[in-house]
């Protein structure tokens, strides 16, 4: 918490909004489409984009990505590292920014900034999960299949509660002001 105490500024959280749309509609979407993902004439997508899928669900993506299986750990261990990186220093900048205007004295409530770590744990837990699942392939580890569907379903329920507390503390600011400015007149 220190540290986001000392960094934490909307320039800083500008850049990284910058980074997350680059990675967000430029380089991950690209490497998806580019055969991260599936072979040529696939239409299955990413396993780390659906919500939850059953071991059989998993095997069929990880089938569909032909010879590209070592390309696609590789991307996950990279790119798919990076990005969580990116998106919880931003949530994490974002939502202690707007919990300071809202309750500027309330130390203990600026830990609500931390929250966006659980999405980043369960999104790195998921991404080694599924590469042990592309570098065991054929071999079919049911178990790891499992730990990465539910790994992927926890990180999407923490990055909509980012989203939610992101959202009610810009309301609540935004309110805030309004109430304020009302109260001037």
């Amino acid at each position: 918490m220190p540290l986001l105490r000392k960094f934490a500024s909307w320039r800083l959280a500008g850049v990284l909004f910058i980074l997350y749309c680059v990675f967000a509609f430029g380089v991950m979407p690209n490497l998806m489409s580019g055969g991260e993902t599936s072979a040529p004439g696939s239409k299955l997508g990413p396993l780390d984009l659906l919500f939850s899928y059953s071991p059989q669900q998993a095997y069929l993506h990880i089938e569909s990505y032909g010879d590209l299986r070592g390309k696609a750990a590789m991307l996950s261990l990279t790119f798919d590292t990076a990005y969580p990186i990116i998106y919880t220093s931003l949530f994490m900048v974002l939502i202690y920014l707007l919990v300071k205007q809202v309750w500027p004295m309330g130390r203990k409530v600026h830990l609500i900034a931390l929250i966006p770590l659980f999405a980043f744990v369960f999104d790195l837990a998921e991404n080694v999960n599924i590469v042990i699942l592309l570098t065991s392939y054929p071999k079919q580890l049911d178990f790891i299949a499992r730990m990465a569907s539910t790994f992927t379903s926890l990180k999407w329920i923490f990055v909509g509660i980012n989203i939610a507390i992101f959202l009610g503390l810009l309301f609540a600011v935004i309110f805030a002001k309004f109430r304020n400015e009302k109260s001037r007149l």
